[in-house]
Order: C-alpha cells, then structure tokens, then sequence
C-alpha cells in the first residue's frame, strides 16, 4: 500500500504487504518513508513484529559491497527516471553490507546473468537500529552521481524477510504471478 502524504518534510509514507498472505505473518508490518530534496533520496524502513521469528542479519564491524544479500532478510529500493528503460536496484542488508546494480530494462530470468554493479556508487553507508518490537533501517543517498535534479523518479520499494527460515517477498504493490520487483508497473512512488 503506499499513501502520498506531502507533509511539511515532504516524506512519502509506503507498507508493503508480503506477495502470499498466510497466518504466519501475522503481526508483521514492513514500512516506512522516504522524501526526495533537490540533491538527495532519504528512506527510512520499519519491520515491526516479533523479531525473534526474523532471521535478520547481525550488524558487521566493517559493512562492505556484496552480492546475494536477497538470500537473507533484505530492504531493496528500485530508482528509475521517468520514460527510461534503465533503472537501479539498491540492496541494503541489516548487516550493512550493500549493493547498487544497473539495469539497461527489464531483468527477468533469461538475462539474470546480466547483473552489474554500479561503478559510480563506491559506499553506501546507513544507519540501522534495533529495538524492542522493532528494526529500523535509515539510508540518505547523494543523487548527484546517477540522476540530473530536473529528472522525475519512478520508485519501487520492496523487501524480503526471511521469517522461519523461509523467504518471503513484500512490495508497494505485486504486479504478477510470482514475485518480481523488477517490474515497472510495480514502480508505483513518482517523485
């Protein structure tokens, strides 16, 4: 679900509900926000429930770029300009460890083995906290290296959450039969 809330920060409020609804989940909420300056994206995401049925990876000492991160719980944002096909893919593990892709369109599983890591990101540091009930993750991101500031933003928020030890797949909205963040129509937050 995402609310267009232009409040005097400017953030736009996003939940994101799990692609299959099961009682599992019950009592677990994925949400946040995130407001764009002229310069910069900030986001800020909130899993609320019973922490301890959450694998969620422990902080490392020095947080570092890598792949597979999705393999564990895992917050995701998809950043694409407006009428383009090419679009980011921002990993953000609880562990700190990241990843920015680029794609040139659509990645699905006939070119997966096109995955490529974005050169003009060198770090990505942000902040995550736990605290009862709750983990909360906080990213402020320079826009400067990968968009003009008059270039509109088409935004994807998403998540994986691996709860009892299997994965599952939270979005703004799931376009398909299967879980795929990938897909435009799921770049639902215009900024």
């Amino acid at each position: 679900m995402y609310k267009k809330q232009d409040d005097q920060d400017g953030k736009q409020i996003f939940s994101l509900s799990p692609f299959e609804k099961d009682g599992s989940l019950s009592g677990i909420e994925c949400k946040g926000h995130l407001a764009r300056r002229i310069d910069a994206l900030s986001v800020h995401y909130e899993i609320i429930g019973s922490l301890p049925g959450i694998d969620i990876p422990v902080r490392t000492q020095k947080p570092s770029r890598k792949k597979g991160l999705w393999e564990n719980t895992c917050l995701e944002l998809f950043v694409a300009v407006k009428d383009r096909d090419r679009y980011w893919e921002f990993n953000l593990s609880p562990s700190g460890d990241w990843n920015v892709f680029r794609f040139e369109h659509y990645r699905n599983e006939r070119n997966a083995d096109k995955l490529r890591e974005e050169p003009l990101v060198v770090s990505l540091p942000f902040r995550t906290r736990r605290r009862s009930g709750s983990f909360l993750l906080d990213m402020e991101f320079d826009l400067d290296n990968l968009f003009r500031k008059d270039q509109f933003l088409e935004i994807g928020i998403a998540a994986i959450i691996k709860f009892n030890k299997d994965r599952t797949y939270w979005a703004l909205t799931h376009c398909g039969p299967i879980p795929d963040f990938h897909r435009r129509d799921s770049f639902i937050i215009k900024l």
